[in-house]
């Protein structure tokens, strides 16, 4: 029993099995370690002094830091009064619940739907695929997957949107018009990312559009807006297959992209199912609906390529077993009451909402910003997560979205290739490599981080964030290209002064995404100030960077071990 528990936590439960075994390797960190290779043969370091130093350390902290994020969100606290209101009846010892992230409190209380339609969607399917391929004419796997995907999708997008599934359909085909009338043009990739953005903008501006808006006879529409009036915020993650599927179709018809390549199901990994284009009458109309509207990632994703899509259809996944999707729910299972726990005892959303640490001390405000990131951090986990379960027991294997915990990271590049995966994957794919790779990594960088912000929202913080990333990755790549380990070996302070420079990249993220995805530019201002102000706060400042240093110490080790291992 013991051992199956510890199973679910293992690199495989997020990819499965077979994934993992052929090469693929989840956790990898493609920054440059801070050891050689040869340093990597001596034994490791878990059990030496220094580290058992280190340890002690990161236990106190923790405990300290679980300790003072309970005491400010007792009853007992002096700023209870100011935010209490926004707690919500809990479950667990008692207790209130803090249910203040709308994004997370929409998912939550709309579980049972969700299960239901995840439920309802497979079931029929099933049925469907058992009855109808015994038809000659849909003998064939897409055919009969899109077909249903499509007839699903269509009842689902009027459950949900109502009369708006109209524009959404509309905005569609003017988006497949550009790739069937300027198909090998450069004009389609240019043409699609300027109608996409364009539309993005729109959506923003006029917040879905009213039918009464267009014309004044047509409001009668606007009565049934379905369960989610607001469909242009999910739609942004169809404006990405919108994209991916143009660009696919583009790129399938250009010589140096083709690759001839006869490969058996049993050995096509995903970058084959990702690289290698599908033939020409896979790019159709009903296999694109098929694709943008697939209901279990309609929503949040994560984002699958339309080559990947269109290819797991017809050569479904291997590695989808269910010893694997058991272990996956399980694990999903435990963050979701891990979640629970924290909302129950935890009440920095609303603390945060409410600006409510008028008095607190630096540690305490501090711990404010830190446990908002990991509220953060462990909504999108389950919300990702969940989908991603939805979709691979429909046999569409999607890429896992977080694949390290967000305390185990101290690289900017690092972060963002573990943070939202697939959105990663997406823009290497269709933004980063097309405009030059690392050519031209500078601009490649702003425009990336300006497109990621302009995608998420269209908001003064959310730019504010973006080039913030930018400017703070520049110090990461400049001394990472000094300082190159090949180089600085043999110094025996070059692992310290790797972990000096993580720290500050540590901070500098946290930071980062405070201003970002928590309190914005004012209130990180605000917090800022309350902790640096004053020079009594040298020595918590002090703690806090030689925390932080121990902990980079485990990070780097964490790395070394994966690497040993082959992991």
């Amino acid at each position: 029993m013991q051992k199956y528990f510890l199973s679910l936590f293992s690199l495989s439960t997020l990819d499965g099995e077979d994934k993992f075994m052929e090469g693929v390797k989840p956790y990898i960190d493609y920054r440059k370690d801070t050891l050689s290779i040869e340093e990597l043969k001596f034994s490791s370091r878990w059990r030496s002094c220094e580290f058992y130093i280190y340890y002690c350390i990161i236990f106190f902290a923790a405990i300290l830091s679980l300790k003072t994020t309970y005491d400010i969100s007792n009853s007992s606290h002096h700023n209870y009064s100011r935010f209490s209101k926004y707690l919500q009846r809990g479950w667990i010892g008692g207790r209130k619940m803090d249910n203040t992230d709308i994004q997370y409190a929409t998912f939550r209380n709309n579980i049972p739907s969700l299960v239901f339609a995840s439920v309802i969607h497979l079931s029929l399917g099933f049925f469907f695929d058992y009855f109808v391929k015994y038809f000659k004419v849909l003998k064939d796997n897409i055919r009969r997957r899109t077909l249903y995907n499509n007839i699903f999708s269509f009842i689902f997008l009027i459950i949900l949107h109502g009369t708006s599934i109209i524009k959404i359909y509309i905005i569609a085909c003017f988006s497949y018009s550009i790739s069937y009338i300027f198909l090998n043009s450069r004009l389609n990739p240019i043409l699609t990312w300027f109608f996409n953005i364009f539309i993005l903008f729109l959506n923003d501006i006029y917040k879905g559009y009213s039918f009464g808006s267009i014309y004044y006879k047509l409001s009668f529409f606007d009565r049934y807006s379905g369960l989610v009036p607001r469909w242009q915020i999910h739609f942004n993650f169809t404006i990405l297959r919108l994209i991916s599927y143009n660009l696919d179709r583009y790129w399938s018809r250009k010589v140096e992209f083709f690759q001839v390549i006869s490969l058996p199901d049993s050995q096509l990994t995903e970058k084959d199912r990702i690289d290698i284009p599908c033939p020409d009458a896979d790019y159709c109309f009903r296999n694109f609906f098929a694709y943008i509207f697939y209901a279990p990632l309609y929503f949040s994703g994560p984002i699958v390529s339309f080559n990947n899509f269109i290819s797991q259809l017809r050569y479904p996944s291997k590695n989808i077993s269910s010893s694997w999707l058991k272990k996956y729910f399980l694990r999903l299972l435990f963050c979701f009451f891990l979640m629970e726990i924290m909302l129950h005892f935890f009440y920095v959303v609303a603390i945060s909402k409410t600006k409510a640490w008028e008095g607190d001390s630096p540690f305490q405000i501090s711990m404010i910003g830190f446990f908002n990131l990991q509220m953060i951090w462990f909504k999108l986990l389950i919300i990702w997560r969940f989908f991603r379960l939805w979709a691979l027991c429909d046999k569409i294997d999607s890429p896992e979205n977080m694949i390290r915990c967000i305390n185990n990271n101290y690289s900017f590049l690092g972060f963002w290739r573990a943070w939202h995966r697939s959105f990663n994957r997406w823009i290497v794919r269709y933004i980063y490599l097309p405009l030059g790779g690392s050519k031209l990594l500078i601009i490649n960088i702003f425009v990336i981080f300006t497109f990621v912000a302009f995608w998420h929202d269209i908001s003064l913080k959310l730019f504010a964030w973006g080039w913030l990333i930018t400017l703070l990755i520049l110090p990461e790549i400049i001394f990472g290209y000094i300082f190159q380990s090949k180089n600085w070996d043999n110094w025996s302070l070059y692992r310290h002064l790797c972990a000096i420079g993580a720290v500050v990249n540590i901070i500098m993220m946290m930071i980062a995404n405070l201003v970002g995805f928590c309190v914005g530019i004012q209130g990180t201002k605000e917090m800022i100030s309350r902790i640096c102000t004053s020079y009594k706060n040298f020595f918590f400042v002090l703690s806090v960077f030689c925390t932080l240093f121990a902990a980079v110490q485990i990070m780097f080790e964490i790395r070394n071990y994966e690497k040993r291992n082959e992991l």
